[in-house]
C-alpha cells in the first residue's frame, strides 16, 4: 500500500488517496491527485486528516480485489470514528443527528416502532425504548429515545 505525499492548500474539502497495486495504479494516482490540485482540493498525505479518501486499485486480480475491499473497511472505519457530537438535555440523539446532517430512518420518534435502531458499538446506553430485547440492547440502540448514561460517551455505528 502506497499513501502519497501531497501538499494542502487551506479552504478546499481535503483528498487523501491509498494507491494499492501495481506501478502504473501509482502513476494513475498521481494524475488523480495532480487534476484534483488544479481543481483547488486541498490533498492530504494521510487518510485520518481528509474529507474524502479515494482508493485506487487493480480489479483483475482476486488478491488485489480482497486487499481493496480491506483498505476500504477501514476508510470507512476511520470515517464512522471522525464524528463527535454533544446531545444536549433538550434533544435526542436522533435530533441532534439529523442537525449534523446525519440521516437516520425513523417512523414513531417513540421508542415504539424499532425503525431508528443503529448500532451501539461502545458506552453504556440508558434504553428508554419498548421495542429491544436484552439482548439487542447490547449491541443496538433506539435513537429517538435513548440516551447515554450520565458520564458516559456512545459510539454509534452509523
Amino acid at each position: 500500500m502506497s499513501k502519497l505525499q501531497s501538499t494542502t492548500q487551506s479552504g478546499s474539502p481535503r483528498i487523501g488517496m491509498v494507491s494499492l497495486g501495481c506501478p502504473k495504479n501509482l502513476v494513475d494516482s498521481e494524475k488523480m491527485l495532480g487534476t484534483l490540485a488544479l481543481d483547488g482540493y486541498a490533498l492530504v498525505s494521510e487518510p485520518e486528516g481528509a474529507d474524502f479518501v479515494i482508493v485506487n486499485t487493480c480489479g483483475f486480480i482476486e488478491s488485489s480485489r480482497a486487499e481493496s475491499k480491506e483498505v476500504i473497511r477501514e476508510m470507512l472505519d476511520l470515517k464512522r470514528a471522525g464524528k463527535t457530537l454533544t446531545v444536549p438535555a433538550n434533544k435526542s440523539i436522533l435530533e441532534t443527528l439529523a442537525g449534523a446532517g446525519i440521516k437516520v430512518k425513523t417512523l414513531c420518534k417513540e421508542g415504539v416502532c424499532g425503525t431508528c435502531r443503529v448500532g451501539l458499538l461502545g458506552g453504556r446506553a440508558d434504553h428508554r425504548d419498548e421495542v429491544l430485547t436484552d439482548e439487542e440492547r447490547e449491541r443496538n440502540i433506539q435513537v429517538c429515545v435513548s440516551r447515554a448514561v450520565p458520564g458516559e460517551t456512545l459510539v454509534l455505528d452509523l
